[in-house]
């Protein structure tokens, strides 16, 4: 015997259901197999109900398609009140719908209320604009089909790979955003994957002086976030790229200890935040205190 969902209250009388009390609750358990709106749901298993009655949640019987896409058997989905589906989990590998070169993985999706897709698994070789996804990735989308956001899918932390045109270490999240003018995104937060130059500090501005320009590197694993507000002056905030340096880090005689926050701007360090309590010419700092650096170099006292 199957039944078709289609309120809660007719459910009821039907007895497709069995009301868990109390009598208004919007949870129940089938008592034969229903289905509601081409979905069929198993008997003995749970039903959630929107309060218009309205299926929200529940476990499939059997694969389910809409709107090109097919979700798995014996896998939860959950639905908005008009039937579109929120979330769920895909039972094949598939193009994207209308962006063919994204290639959906069977793993959990998840769509925004008008059925833009907002989170999935994209496959090793899905491309748009400059960015070609590595290997799977968890990818999280705006609602105009950009990607604002990739973390790796189930792969060994030793690995690393290079993502638009940047060196990531394997547990990298990745965020990302899309310059409308150049048409290419560019990634904003992350980790690097092997050292690199973030940018130096010039030690000497003198004409009787040479210059001594020193390069600052991070060392693999150093997490990043470009251009963010950081107010560091009485002036107000202003766009800093932010660098957690993973490691020990010396620089211009000073010994910043390990694992400090960097503060660069326009390739230059202009502050460092300690994680750790120190005292540097005789000076104490405490943990989490941000030390600033002049034009050459100098702690700002």
């Amino acid at each position: 015997m199957q039944a078709k969902l289609v309120a809660r209250s007719f459910c009821a009388a039907m007895c497709a259901i069995t009301l868990a009390a109390p009598a208004l609750s919007q949870q129940a358990t089938l008592t034969v197999d229903a289905e509601y709106q081409g979905a069929t749901f198993a008997a003995g298993s749970s039903v959630t109900f929107h309060f218009s009655g309205a299926v929200s949640r529940g476990v499939l019987k059997l694969d389910f398609i809409q709107n090109g896409l097919k979700f798995k058997a014996g896998t939860t989905i959950e639905l908005a009140e008009d039937g579109r589906v929120l979330a769920g989990e895909l039972a094949e590998q598939v193009p994207m719908p209308g962006r063919e070169k994204l290639i959906l993985m069977p793993r959990p999706v998840k769509f925004y209320p008008r059925g833009e897709i907002q989170q999935a698994v994209l496959a090793s070789g899905s491309r748009d604009a400059n960015i070609t996804v590595p290997l799977p990735m968890r990818t999280d989308f705006s609602i105009d089909g950009r990607f604002t956001q990739l973390v790796q899918d189930g792969v060994p932390t030793s690995l690393s790979y290079v993502f638009a045109g940047r060196t990531t270490a394997a547990t990298s999240i990745n965020v990302v955003e899309f310059d409308l003018s150049s048409g290419q995104y560019r990634v904003v937060r992350g980790a690097v994957g092997t050292p690199q130059i973030i940018g130096r500090l010039v030690t000497q501005r003198n004409s009787a002086v040479p210059s001594v320009v020193i390069p600052i590197i991070v060392p693999t694993n150093s997490t990043f976030m470009l251009s963010t507000k950081r107010p560091l002056y009485a002036a107000g905030p202003d766009e800093w790229d932010s660098w957690f340096f993973d490691g020990r880090f010396q620089i211009n005689g000073y010994d910043f200890g390990m694992r400090p926050t960097l503060w660069m701007r326009e390739g230059r360090l202009a502050a460092v935040r300690i994680a750790q309590a120190l005292t540097i010419e005789g000076v104490a700092y405490a943990s989490a205190s941000v030390i600033l650096l002049n034009d050459l170099g100098r702690i700002v006292r």
